[in-house]
């Protein structure tokens, strides 16, 4: 989509300290936008105090992730986390489970009545980045043995009959 519009051709061609400001002002209004319009949890259906403010919040804070990927490139790390998105999709409860059971700090630390924000910050990247690399490490093993699973084709091993 943004190969069509040319958004990233466009953007490239601006000067670092443009996108910079771009960034940062949308960040900010973003996150400014977020604390007007409160708490919201969409699997609930609810997107704050005024929902029209919770598509601005998206909106600036999509331009933001948008402006810091095309800065990224290419980038080894996120492009096997997103080619492995599946596998870590419908196994990452099984890592937090363990977590919330053999390390009970966790669970306390990452519930909402917890105000220390760089602690929490600091445990759900933790926790989230030892789940990822679990994950992936099952979902690979899972290819190796049975790569139809994960939509991979079997190796023809008789190609020579």
């Amino acid at each position: 989509m943004f190969r069509r519009c040319e958004v990233d051709q466009k953007v490239e061609q601006t000067c670092a300290g443009q996108k910079f400001l771009i960034l940062l002002i949308c960040a900010v209004l973003g996150v400014f936008i977020s604390k007007i319009n409160g708490w919201a949890q969409v699997f609930r259906c609810d997107y704050g105090r005024f929902p029209v403010l919770y598509i601005a919040t998206s909106l600036l804070l999509g331009i933001s992730v948008i402006i810091i990927s095309i800065w990224l490139g290419e980038n080894k790390c996120f492009e096997t986390v997103g080619k492995w998105s599946m596998c870590i999709l419908l196994m990452h409860k099984f890592p937090i489970l363990v977590f919330q059971r053999m390390i009970p700090i966790t669970k306390s630390l990452l519930s909402e009545q917890a105000n220390e924000t760089a602690v929490i910050l600091l445990c759900g990247v933790v926790v989230s980045t030892i789940s990822i690399g679990l994950c992936l490490i099952v979902g690979k093993t899972i290819a190796g043995l049975l790569p139809e699973i994960v939509g991979q084709k079997k190796a023809n091993i008789s190609k020579a009959k």
